[in-house]
């Protein structure tokens, strides 16, 4: 864990490759220091799967998923 290694409250974090994971751990230092992920991936069911798993581990915490491909966008 990384806690209080560093203060993020309440700023925007915007992680790409969320689903992947590297990302997931990312997103939940994130959740764990109390910012606000945005998360972002090209695989849409990947995706859906871990909005599904933070809700439930992070279900006070805020954060939004986002189904893209940052190289076309």
């Amino acid at each position: 864990m990384i806690k209080n290694k560093f203060n993020i409250k309440n700023n925007l974090v915007i992680i790409t490759g969320g689903a992947g994971l590297f990302g997931k751990t990312q997103i939940e230092a994130v959740l764990e220091n109390n910012g606000i992920a945005i998360v972002l991936d090209k695989n849409k069911e990947k995706l859906r799967k871990l909005e599904k798993e933070l809700k439930s581990n992070f279900f006070k915490k805020k954060f939004e998923c986002i189904n893209c491909d940052i190289t076309k966008e």
